[in-house]
């Protein structure tokens, strides 16, 4: 009887521990992704777009970005496979590619071919 009660117990504590959906590992691991969407007031052209916040494998905050793509329109964000560079679409705003700096800030960059495409990739993978 006591077996039969410490598995159901433990299969009630492992339902309940599940990863962060809004937190993604660069494919270097040196990196983590956290994206919030703003409920602060204070700027109305700011609210209910995503915030990026960038984090050291440590879990120390490097950075903070406030992009302008709104949770009104369908968006999606991910890391490229190389460089760890992250791609943001938005169907407001556009797409958009930040790389880690080495002050370890996120700083825009160009967005190639290579990388639109990874973006394609990244948005269709979560719309499809």
């Amino acid at each position: 009887m006591n077996k039969n009660i410490y598995v159901f117990s433990l299969l009630v504590l492992c339902s309940c521990i599940r990863p962060e959906k809004n937190i993604l590992i660069s494919p270097s691991k040196h990196y983590r992704l956290r994206f919030d969407i703003n409920e602060s007031h204070r700027d109305a052209q700011k609210y209910k777009c995503i915030i990026i916040k960038l984090y050291n494998s440590s879990e120390k905050l490097l950075d903070t970005f406030q992009t302008a793509a709104s949770d009104y329109s369908k968006w999606a964000i991910g890391w490229h496979v190389l460089n760890d560079t992250i791609l943001l679409r938005s169907k407001d705003v556009g797409d958009y590619a930040y790389k880690v700096s080495n002050s370890r800030a996120l700083e825009k960059i160009h967005l190639s071919a290579d990388l639109k495409e990874s973006a394609d990739s990244i948005f269709n993978k979560k719309y499809k």
